[in-house]
């Protein structure tokens, strides 16, 4: 199985459908061979090291209903005061 990542490219996608009612699987290969990240050239079967994710992602905690970085002085007062408003 195959999957297209939409990176802006829907009316090539679009296009490319209209002649055969689908996206061939090389046609998906194409449109996502532009994309740098090594999972989305293919469809994971097993899960990413916990390192790698760790690395991709932004550590973030929960504050009063939202995400915030953790000891992130200006996203908690921005919080305040929405809240108090």
């Amino acid at each position: 199985d195959h999957l297209i990542v939409n990176n802006g490219r829907t009316k090539d996608i679009q296009w490319t459908s209209a002649k055969l009612g689908y996206v061939s699987a090389e046609g998906v290969k194409d449109f996502n061979s532009s994309l740098s990240q090594p999972e989305y050239h293919t469809i994971l079967t097993e899960p990413l090291p916990a390192e790698y994710i760790e690395h991709m992602c932004m550590k973030m905690v929960p504050y009063k209903g939202s995400w915030v970085m953790p000891n992130d002085p200006i996203a908690r007062k921005y919080i305040d005061s929405r809240q108090k408003k």
